[in-house]
């Protein structure tokens, strides 16, 4: 009995003692649990997608196409065929100089230009005509048709050439004779002086041979089938052929002795040149006093009214196209690296805040502009697709997507420190704060950088830690 009671007493010392324990833990738990997390803390991913480089920069929309049309010469005006907001066509008659007095020249001018040629041709006519009257008969003398190979010796007459022939080339008809579904039973094709075509034997009366003034008649008793002929123009085998071959180079020959001996025709004709000459000079001029638009678009401004005096300097009206815009921005000297020709834009207008519009950088200009005393690079940013919308003068927010990675490892800038060895991260493993480097690639304008090596994508970083 006296035994049990220290056993009794142990217990109880013993369950005191771990309920002692469990105070203490509960109350470390109460006091580390109300233990508040640092606000400056920032923890961030590794995370694998694209990093962007966008360079934003304002401008303002312009017509692509513009043009300030001035006269070439001083002069009243006579006519304003354009307004202001109008659209026009290409060559479409926009303002005009008084021109009553050139147009009374170009009256004379043209007088005297046909006064030149008649006396010209009063002069050469009869040596023309001979000329032209010799090369006719040489050309239609003795027409006739041959078989078209000296080999062949067709048992048929030949047939017979008729007509005028109207033509000035020289040359041969070739004919070819078939059989054919014709009521003659046969027809031919031809081709050499004119393009190829068919026609019907016809054996009781003449066959037309092209459209030059020539027939054909067929000897009703004789077989024409799968026959070929030829006619030559000249006829080079004719007996006369000679006799009328000199009989036109006499006639060359007498026109270009009368052209060569004759100083009237030399004056004549220099008359005529020089009242052409002065013919068009007269209508060049009245032609300059019409301003006319290069292309189709709009008129933007009208700087003269009827019965103004136009001066070269002055503007006389101002043209944009109807729907070729783009947008002039001015480069920063610290981008002009990041900007090339061919970069994607997304252009903002004020005036539609909610639309998006694409667009590419399609010129730069090497030469730079001082603006506020900093050097600036204007370049032209187009419109891929041309929208009834846009109009000349807003202004636009153009964002210029300079380099873009897709797919790889990024982080936030705000996470990379620097020391002498390079550049570093805090990442957090297991509780602890790890410094590991890094090397890093593309750098974003969107917050992000790619990271090359160091890191994992399931890395947890950490930009302070306690």
């Amino acid at each position: 009995m006296l035994n049990k009671i220290p056993q009794k007493i142990n217990f109880k010392k013993n369950k005191y003692i771990i309920g002692l324990a469990f105070f203490l833990v509960l109350l470390a738990l109460i006091i580390g649990g109300s233990k508040k997390e640092d606000p400056t803390l920032v923890r961030g991913s590794v995370v694998r997608g694209d990093v962007s480089s966008v360079i934003s920069l304002s401008g303002k929309v312009e017509s692509s196409d513009d043009v300030s049309l001035r006269f070439n010469t001083s002069g009243n005006i006579s006519n304003v065929y354009a307004t202001e907001g109008q659209p026009v066509k290409e060559g479409e008659r926009l303002m005009a100089l008084d021109s009553r007095s050139l147009s009374a020249d170009l009256l004379k001018a043209k007088a005297n230009l046909d006064l030149q040629k008649a006396e010209s041709k009063v002069s050469t006519a009869e040596l023309d005509r001979a000329v032209e009257s010799a090369y006719i008969e040489l050309l239609n003398n003795d027409l006739r048709a041959y078989p078209k190979s000296v080999d062949d010796d067709y048992n048929v007459s030949v047939p017979v050439v008729s007509g005028f022939y109207s033509g000035n080339k020289q040359g041969n008809y070739t004919v070819e004779v078939y059989g054919s579904g014709a009521s003659s039973g046969v027809s031919f094709r031809y081709f050499g002086l004119e393009s190829k075509n068919t026609e019907t034997v016809n054996t009781y009366s003449i066959s037309k041979l092209g459209n030059l003034g020539l027939y054909l008649q067929f000897d009703s008793s004789s077989n024409y089938k799968n026959t070929d002929w030829t006619i030559p123009i000249p006829n080079i085998r004719s007996s006369s052929y000679v006799t009328a071959l000199n009989k036109y180079n006499n006639a060359l020959a007498s026109r270009d002795a009368a052209d060569s001996s004759n100083i009237s025709l030399e004056i004549a004709s220099a008359r005529i040149k020089q009242a052409e000459a002065e013919v068009a000079k007269i209508e060049a001029d009245i032609s300059q006093r019409v301003l006319r638009a290069p292309f189709d678009g709009t008129v933007s401004f009208v700087g003269l009214s009827k019965g103004e005096i136009a001066t070269a300097s002055d503007v006389a009206v101002s043209l944009i196209t109807l729907d070729n815009y783009e947008i002039k921005i001015q480069i920063p000297e610290v981008d002009l690296s990041q900007i090339q020709v061919g970069q994607v834009a997304e252009i903002e207008l004020d005036a539609y805040s909610e639309e998006k519009f694409s667009g590419k950088v399609i010129s730069i200009n090497p030469a730079e502009t001082i603006v506020d005393g900093v050097s600036v690079y204007e370049a032209s940013v187009y419109f891929d697709e041309q929208n009834p919308k846009i109009k000349s003068g807003m202004t636009a927010s153009v964002n210029i997507f300079s380099g873009k990675k897709e797919n790889v490892l990024k982080i936030q800038k705000q996470f990379i420190e620097k020391d002498e060895m390079g550049e570093y991260v805090f990442v957090y493993m297991e509780g602890e704060q790890v410094k590991t480097y890094i090397t890093t690639g593309f750098i974003g304008t969107d917050g992000f950088v790619e990271v090359v090596g160091g890191l994992l994508e399931t890395d947890i970083l950490i930009s302070k830690f306690e």
